[in-house]
């Protein structure tokens, strides 16, 4: 569970930072891959949020800035249920 503690802690750990968000896209990546059947809607959220994280991860992601470790830190936030919606959707019923 992400609270505003943790929050401030990924901005001061740029290695846990690092290490949250690219789990984060792998599992993104993986529903989109894994699920066929996700609606579009959240398919385009799940892509526009791929697309987003992989705007901020082009730098040094040993030394992030505290600028971008707080955008990070919100893609986290913003993201966290994304895959969750997916998986929860499932097939479309009568499929």
């Amino acid at each position: 569970m992400t609270n505003e503690a943790t929050s401030t802690a990924d901005v001061r750990d740029p290695e846990l930072l690092r290490t949250k968000v690219e789990d984060r896209a792998a599992k993104l990546r993986g529903v989109l891959a894994a699920e066929p059947s996700v609606s579009g809607e959240t398919r385009k959220d799940i892509e526009a949020a791929l697309a987003a994280v992989a705007t901020l991860t082009t730098g040094d992601l040993d030394n992030i800035p505290d600028s971008v470790g707080h955008r990070l830190t919100d893609w986290l936030r913003t993201s966290k249920d994304l895959g969750k919606r997916a998986e929860v959707t499932g097939p479309p019923v009568g499929a």
